[in-house]
């Protein structure tokens, strides 16, 4: 059995419309140093779009190659190395939040050869990670024959299980704070209403909504961990315990967040505003005691 990976088009296509857009400022700058006659500055302004469009791309083609596996060696693109020679291997590699990466390079496998080699297979960058990853796990480590999909079992019924709730504080930030100044003036004086405030309300509203849509707070009990939405309760998602590989409490664009890691490899991430760092330590303390593998890239030391 041979896993090559797919790439994403999505950051395929953002690699090449950046560098599309960086060609036509450099032909546009091109074009108008001509025009106005700067002479020799007319061909040495626009190069560094050009090089920098040219890179956009060969970056994008070094940090996603196409990856083929087997049995017995992996190949990023033409590079070649053999499982003979692995020395480590972190299937759920995450970079820290605060670390400067791009997003896209912050989860992936990380390999470790022992000529002192570091590879990386960034899961943003492929379609299909999860399905390496597995044969990786399986076939690779623990030397299986072939590949097994891990059952994930429902879980609709809760009945019998007590849950610990744990929620932080969903709305608490200024752009909160100017929607409600702008309604209580308005309130209190019917002429407030302009255009300043009219764009006042609708920018604080739609950051309200994105967060009514992505903020969710936890429920957990021995067996199961449900995730709901902070202003749409009956939105919900529930999780086995068993069926979860690890835990991961992490930030995603400076606000914190839990992803969840089936053993299939599927993950999922869930923002989680407002919570404090007592919050977050009894919330992995309790899936540490139920059996859940729990890492962390917040600090969560209580005084």
């Amino acid at each position: 059995m041979i896993i090559i990976t797919r790439r994403d088009m999505g950051p395929l296509l953002d690699a090449y419309l950046a560098a599309a857009w960086c060609l036509f400022v450099g032909l546009v700058a091109l074009i108008i140093t001509m025009a106005i006659g700067m002479g020799l500055f007319s061909i040495i302004v626009p190069w560094p779009f050009f090089i920098f469009s040219f890179l956009n791309i060969r970056n994008y083609y070094k940090k996603a190659p196409i990856i083929k596996i087997d049995k017995e060696k992996i190949l990023f693109g033409s590079e070649c190395f053999f499982w003979r020679d692995l020395e480590q291997i972190n299937l759920m590699n995450e970079k820290p939040a605060d670390e400067k990466k791009d997003f896209l390079e912050r989860e992936g496998v990380r390999f470790v050869f022992n000529n002192g080699t570091v590879k990386y297979m960034y899961d943003q960058y492929y379609t299909n990670s999860e399905m390496a990853k597995l044969f990786l796990e399986q076939v690779v480590y623990n030397k299986q024959d072939d590949v097994v999909i891990p059952v994930i079992d429902g879980a609709s019924n809760l009945e019998g299980a007590v849950f610990t709730t744990f929620k932080g504080v969903a709305l608490h930030s200024f752009s909160t704070i100017f929607l409600f100044v702008a309604v209580i003036n308005f309130i209190f004086d019917f002429s407030a209403i302009n255009a300043g405030n009219i764009f006042l309300y609708i920018s604080s509203a739609s950051i309200i909504i994105s967060w009514a849509v992505n903020m969710n707070y936890f429920l957990v009990s021995e067996r199961f961990i449900v995730i709901k939405k902070n202003y749409i309760p009956w939105v919900k998602q529930i999780y086995n315990l068993k069926n979860i590989k690890e835990v991961v409490i992490t930030k995603q664009n400076r606000i914190d967040c839990l992803k969840i890691i089936r053993t299939d490899f599927v993950s999922e991430t869930f923002y989680a505003f407002g919570f404090s760092k007592q919050q977050w330590h009894a919330l992995q303390q309790q899936l540490v005691a139920a059996g859940v593998q729990v890492e962390s890239f917040i600090d969560l030391k209580v005084q």
